[in-house]
């Protein structure tokens, strides 16, 4: 529905309905009640059909009440045809044509009146008629033209005085025989059964498209203030506020002669001693006048249909199971090779959410959205019935009316369609012209310039002004590319989304979208947050400071920049769901961790938004399956930022990632030491996988933080004594405040710094032995499938991996290795797995991804020197107290760990099908020229 408080409004008629009235207290005037309820918006909102569902409505409430009666013509809603001011005569007004739509009811009364007296041998006038006849004849004597008829023929002095009486009453009489008249028609029983029932009946009427005659406005409030003021009464009134205040506003100006600029602009002295100019207090004088007229909460304004909301634009008519304009377009364009999608997913099982960016083509009104819906149905039925011979004209019709029936677009009607979309015959025959494109773009809205050295002088005011002619420019080129991407995509012009000039257009409306919120239709100040950079890529225009947020942010951009475009809309509804600047957490040195997970988040999000999207097409595959051919599709396009992604956070269960979360983000500055002093970031994320496996045991219940105070006694312990009394009493306050759920207290930021500081210190003083062994049964199945694939004939990578492995084996014993050759068997991995070898590289993927579960052997801590294993034990203790009060401010990294441990996984497991898939798809192409057996000799040919 357009109007969200339709309900409401049906609420505000009842109570109109049940509210008590007396018959002569209604004839005085000073008790008139209003009873005019406003539909107010733009043209094209909808205000019409607004008024036609609710005439409707009334009507059926009528005919319901009255199905077992018959000829019954005044019901409990007595409602009057729709006036349209614009069909009115010039020399009629409001109140002549309410009169004549009575006099239709009168006709219809007195008619029924006559069938009952026809056997009476006199005629005789029924009462209302006689009622009406009497209030015609007052209604005339308020006429201008008629008002002096009457004096004018006069005889006597005292005939020239009684005339003028009349004339001076006339409008206080008019309105007493008004309610009179009125009164009558609410005690009419038309039926001999019928009850006493006056307080039931109301009359309507119904006014619409007053904006339309802005000349009519003055004369509509008035009528309806002075006279249509009956507790009966019910007047519903449409138009467009904004054209009410300015129409009453200049009608107040004439009257006093004062339509000069000069005086409008001349300041006058109120009560209070306040200056105000003279036209805003003539804008004040109308804005109480249409409280009066139109009383606020009679008010019932609709909505322009936002971005967000146009997509759930429906027209419920008599066919069952009606669709929305999304839920149409998805029906009508999901199965193309490269379809539009219009539609997010934020979960497995909910709604759809409507892209917004992507409803800018369609028109923001009821009106433009109706006339594209109408041809939606008809390009739905012909897509649905395989009419291959109708497609391309329905396309045709279809996008001819998306511009026509937006405002925008349709002012460029002529150059889109001769210049820009070529219509053929056919699809073959249509041609889309990039180029032409981005001609028409620079011409009419040419790029923002930036201020001159003599322009940085302007006022603010100005300065705004120009801010907003910007931002207006640059979503009206928006607007146009999300047309053009449309066009090619329903004219099946797949060829033109990998053109160069395409690719350009896409990338700097994708720098448009992030840099100005306005777009989104966000209240956001826009600000040069990212530029274009080499080729077709978006960069930021300033370096983080932080190395590892500027690579996540890199990675984000190339997403950004190299998706296809509705893909990285999606993308980038997800990162602006909190922000719009989504990169201004990773600004400073010390980045906290959980903003990277929640990036990275949001390529997750975006991938099984797509797999969601494309299930709706193959249905036979499951989630997990859909996931990983979405994902595997993405890995050649980017598969550097999947191998910086693995780099930068690496893979391993929920507790895993959530400990790299939160020891990652302590400090820029931390030198991480622990581990015999491995400081290469790319090794980084195996030493932490060790060390949450070993914390996983000590502070964690099934991917849960166990509470803090469960361990408390435990952890006294370690500090019971003389040389850590200090210790022990600042662990005994640590406890009790995070009992007492203290740590968002200002009084606690001492205690979070310290014990911040304490964690830096152990992280960096505690160390294992070079020679510490390591569990890697983790990679064990994997271990026993990669020896057994064909390896090649030669010296091949993956046979010198095998060789390496066995090495490690040989040495110290099966599925054990040293903790210093860790890095070697990474390394080794790697290198196969990033490789172009043909041999090998999906195994050694799995057994990466498999690697990231190792653990120190069980004889481990037995094995620590004493001071190693007290350092240790410290470390932990500190470890689980950050956590415990880092969660406490957080709860949602429980979730991020979670769905950045189960994404990584999936990146393996894309790696893995995406290398099977250019593998076997390289094969066949050669196979297609020199046959099957020579391509089996390629790596001996070739080695």
């Amino acid at each position: 529905m357009t109007l969200p408080t339709y309900d409401k409004l049906l609420d505000q008629i009842d109570d109109m309905r049940k509210e008590e009235w007396d018959e002569d207290k209604s004839k005085k005037l000073h008790n008139q009640k209003i009873n005019n309820i406003s539909i107010l918006g733009a043209r094209g909102t909808g205000k019409t059909s607004i008024l036609k569902s609710l005439i409707n409505k009334l009507e059926e409430e009528n005919i319901e009440e009255n199905k077992c009666k018959k000829d019954i013509i005044l019901g409990k809603n007595v409602v009057l045809p729709m006036i349209v001011p614009e069909n009115m005569s010039t020399s009629s007004n409001l109140m002549s044509m309410i009169l004549g739509l009575f006099k239709g009811i009168v006709d219809k009364l007195e008619k029924k009146y006559d069938n009952k007296t026809r056997d009476c041998w006199f005629e005789k006038k029924s009462n209302i008629s006689t009622q009406y006849l009497e209030l015609v004849k007052k209604f005339c004597f308020i006429q201008p033209d008629f008002k002096s008829v009457p004096i004018k023929q006069y005889t006597t002095e005292n005939d020239y005085v009684e005339k003028s009486s009349q004339i001076y009453q006339s409008d206080i009489e008019f309105m007493a025989c008004f309610n009179e008249f009125i009164n009558k028609l609410m005690t009419i029983k038309e039926d001999e059964e019928e009850k006493e029932e006056k307080n039931k009946r109301l009359i309507f009427v119904f006014i619409d498209d007053m904006d339309l005659s802005t000349q009519r406005c003055v004369d509509a409030v008035r009528t309806l203030l002075a006279y249509i003021s009956h507790p009966r009464i019910v007047t519903v009134l449409a138009g467009d506020l904004e054209t009410f205040e300015e129409a009453l506003t200049l009608d107040f100006i004439r009257q006093e002669q004062m339509l000069r600029a000069d005086i409008l602009e001349t300041n006058f002295v109120v009560a209070n001693g306040e200056k105000v100019k003279y036209l805003e207090r003539k804008k004040e004088l109308t804005y109480e006048y249409l409280k009066k007229v139109m009383p606020v909460i009679y008010r019932h304004n609709l909505r322009e249909w936002s971005l967000e909301t146009r997509g759930n634009y429906i027209v419920k008519g008599n066919v069952g199971n009606a669709k929305s304009l999304v839920e149409l377009l998805n029906a009508c364009f999901s199965t193309l090779e490269n379809p539009p999608i219009f539609q997010y997913f934020e979960n497995e099982e909910g709604e759809g959410k409507n892209l917004p960016q992507m409803f800018h083509i369609f028109d923001h009104t009821a009106r433009g959205l109706n006339a594209v819906y109408n041809v939606l149905l008809d390009t739905h039925y012909i897509m649905q019935n395989g009419e291959e011979d109708k497609k391309f004209p329905q396309i045709k019709i279809l996008l001819e009316t998306i511009v026509g029936s937006n405002s925008l677009f349709n002012q460029y009607r002529k150059q889109i369609f001769e210049d820009i979309i070529k219509f053929g015959v056919d699809f073959e025959g249509t041609k889309i012209d990039c180029e032409n494109f981005e001609s028409f773009i620079e011409k009419e809205f040419p790029k923002n310039e930036q201020n001159k050295p003599e322009e940085q002088e302007k006022t603010e005011e100005l300065k705004e002004t120009k801010y907003k002619i910007n931002s207006i420019k640059t979503k009206k080129r928006f607007r146009f590319f999300v047309l053009l991407d449309f066009s090619i995509r329903v004219l099946e012009k797949n060829e033109i989304l990998d053109d160069k000039t395409y690719l350009e257009l896409k990338r700097d409306n994708m720098i448009k979208l992030i840099n100005n919120p306005v777009i989104s239709e966000s209240m956001a100040s826009s600000k040069d947050i990212v530029k274009s950079g080499e080729g077709n890529e978006i960069i930021l225009c300033t370096n983080l400071k932080n190395e590892d947020a500027q690579i996540m942010s890199d990675i984000i951009l190339k997403f950004l920049s190299s998706s296809d475009f509705s893909f990285a809309l999606t993308l980038y509804n997800f990162l602006s769901y909190k922000r719009f600047d989504f990169f201004e957490d990773g600004k400073e040195n010390d980045v906290d961790w959980s903003w990277m997970y929640e990036l990275c988040c949001s390529i997750y999000n975006e991938l099984k938004s797509i797999s969601r999207f494309k299930m709706g097409k193959e249905k036979e595959i499951d989630r997990e399956a859909q996931i990983r051919i979405t994902l595997a599709s993405f890995t050649t396009l980017f598969k550097e930022e999947f191998r910086n992604l693995i780099g930068l956070i690496g893979g391993g269960n929920p507790v895993s990632q959530m400990l790299k979360m939160l020891l990652n983000g302590i400090s820029s500055e931390l030198d991480y030491r622990v581990f015999l002093g491995w400081k290469e970031k790319k090794y980084r994320n195996i030493l932490l996988n060790i060390l949450s496996n070993i914390l996983e045991r000590r502070i964690f219940d099934k991917n849960f933080l166990i509470p803090l105070n469960e361990k408390g006694d435990e952890y006294k312990k370690l500090f019971a004594t003389d040389e850590y009394k200090n210790m022990y009493d600042r662990l005994s306050i640590i406890l009790s405040i995070d009992k007492n759920d203290l740590w968002k207290d200002n009084y606690s930021k001492v205690v979070r710094k310290y014990v911040k500081g304490r964690l830096i210190y152990f992280i960096e003083h505690s160390k294992f032995k070079e020679n510490e062994m390591v569990d890697v049964s983790c990679i064990e199945a994997d271990w026993i499938v990669f020896k057994r694939i064909y390896k090649g004939v030669s010296n091949t990578i993956a046979r010198q991996l095998e060789s390496f492995i066995n090495g490690l084996f040989t040495s110290n014993g099966y599925l054990k290795i040293k903790l210093s050759d860790l890095k070697g068997l990474f390394d080794q991995l790697t290198r196969l797995a990033y490789s172009g070898a043909w041999y090998g590289r999906a195994e050694a993927f799995t057994i990466l991804k498999a690697l990231e579960n190792a653990k120190l052997d069980s004889s481990h801590e037995s094995n620590l020197e004493e001071e190693s294993s007290i350092l240790l034990e410290y470390l932990y203790v500190f470890i689980h107290i950050y956590a415990s009060y880092t969660l406490a401010e957080n709860n949602d990294l429980y979730l991020l760990s979670a769905n950045v441990s189960e994404f990584i996984n999936y990146i393996y497991d894309g790696f893995n099908v995406g290398v099977n898939n250019q593998i076997e798809s390289y094969k066949a192409i050669l196979t297609k020229d020199v046959g099957k057996e020579t391509v089996s000799k390629f790596e001996e040919l070739f080695s």
